[in-house]
């Protein structure tokens, strides 16, 4: 799945997956310079990785939500209810 060579291309290297691509288009009125560079996705998998590994870790460290303090003053103790027998 590439751009394929043409009779306009003045660079074409294809191997396996990858392919370079250089060349020029023309018509009567203009004149179109064309470059592709293509790439399988996999390549970039190795770049991928890193930063979501660091992301799932990041996660687990963090606590859940944020710590929570009693503003003003202390709270009433609160006695045991007597038993009844």
């Amino acid at each position: 799945m590439g751009y394929g060579s043409s009779r306009n291309d003045r660079i074409y290297f294809g191997l396996g997956d990858f392919e370079l691509v250089d060349g020029v288009w023309q018509q009567p009125d203009r004149r179109v310079h064309y470059r592709a560079l293509t790439v399988p996705l996999w390549v970039f998998l190795p770049f991928a990785l890193p930063p979501i590994l660091w992301w799932r870790n990041r996660k687990k460290s963090r606590g859940c939500g944020f710590p929570i303090e009693a503003a003003g003053a202390p709270a009433a103790e609160v006695k045991p209810a007597a038993e009844s027998v």
